[in-house]
């Protein structure tokens, strides 16, 4: 994504920490919000809560946090 993807960063970001937000749009904030700008660990709670929910809403966050794990697990270019 481009730079001009990081002026989502604060509305998503306003999305995903919002509780009374529909968990659909929080689980897709929080997966968009760590595909701009690599904040895994502040994805993490949201989608960890998410995780065992019944249906399409639980596969969503399962399948986020499965992408965050093999970004994790790649390899690194060396310095």
């Amino acid at each position: 994504m481009g730079p001009r993807a990081l002026l989502a960063a604060p509305t998503l970001r306003g999305l995903r920490d919002t509780p009374a937000e529909a968990g659909e749009l929080r689980i897709a904030a929080a997966d968009a919000l760590r595909a701009i700008t690599g904040d895994a660990p502040g994805a993490l709670p949201v989608l960890q809560g998410y995780t065992t929910a019944d249906g399409p809403l639980g596969a969503r966050a399962r399948d986020a946090l499965r992408r965050i794990d093999r970004r994790s697990r790649a390899p690194r270019p060396a310095p």
